[in-house]
């Protein structure tokens, strides 16, 4: 990313037409010095360009870009939260915050709640924020219902888009196959192939995903897609 006003926890896209929210920023999102690295960053690069796709095969159209420098990207809760190997060789620390401690307006980091943060962080954001786990969805809707985001805006719920939550939460691709994981699959013996493999059920994982979004764009918040995938939750504009 070639953005520097970007923190580990937030990036301030070109555009105020499109946020994506999720759970906390880790030692990937910290080194990098901007939110959604190494693995869910490489997802979320995957999931803007089948949405361009899916969009483009379907005759939607995106108000404005769908790629990493026009949309924001924030958390849910700024500190980065990971797993760390002390001086002693223990393991210590959490990979996310307790949707409590989000909430929680008591709570602050650097003199400021999560929500009342996510209010200033997403307050110009017009069209839609996309909502990565529960963590964020939380959040967002406690926002939504209180009337602390732009009233053009609606929400749309996906799963986190860590390979592990993807794989629990999607089994079947959009021609209703059975996804088989990689190290289920027999026929495939060396670990390359499993990796390539790997990354080809993401992929169609994925492909699930973007459906779906579209599928509720154009049918104003009625998915008919999404069948034994997983239940993608709409927010329309606040009346």
């Amino acid at each position: 990313m070639n953005n520097p006003a970007a923190m580990p926890h937030f990036q301030k896209g070109k555009e105020l037409l499109y946020a994506f929210v999720f759970s906390c920023p880790g030692a990937d999102e910290e080194d990098a010095g901007y939110p959604a690295a190494g693995v869910t960053g490489t997802v979320l690069n995957i999931l803007l360009n089948e949405l361009r796709t899916e969009a483009h095969s379907r005759g939607y159209i995106f108000h404005g870009k769908l790629d990493r420098e026009s949309i924001s990207i924030t958390n849910a809760w700024k500190k980065v939260e990971c797993i760390r190997t002390d001086d002693t060789g223990k393991k210590c620390g959490r990979t996310e915050a307790g949707i409590d401690e989000i909430l929680d307006e008591r709570v602050l980091i650097d003199g400021e709640s999560s929500l009342a943060r996510l209010e200033r962080e997403l307050g110009r954001v017009t069209d839609t924020i996309f909502c990565c786990g529960d963590r964020a969805e939380s959040a967002v809707t406690v926002l939504l219902h209180q009337k602390r985001l732009p009233h053009t805006c609606r929400v749309i719920v996906i799963p986190h888009l860590t390979t592990r939550r993807l794989n629990s939460a999607i089994t079947y691709d959009r021609y209703g196959t059975k996804i088989v994981s990689a190290k289920k699959a027999h026929h495939v013996c060396d670990q390359h192939s499993r990796k390539l493999l790997g990354e080809a059920n993401t992929r169609r994982r994925v492909v699930r995903i973007a459906e779906s979004i579209v599928d509720v764009l154009l049918n104003d918040g009625c998915c008919h897609a999404c069948g034994r995938v997983f239940v993608l939750k709409y927010y329309p504009r606040p009346v």
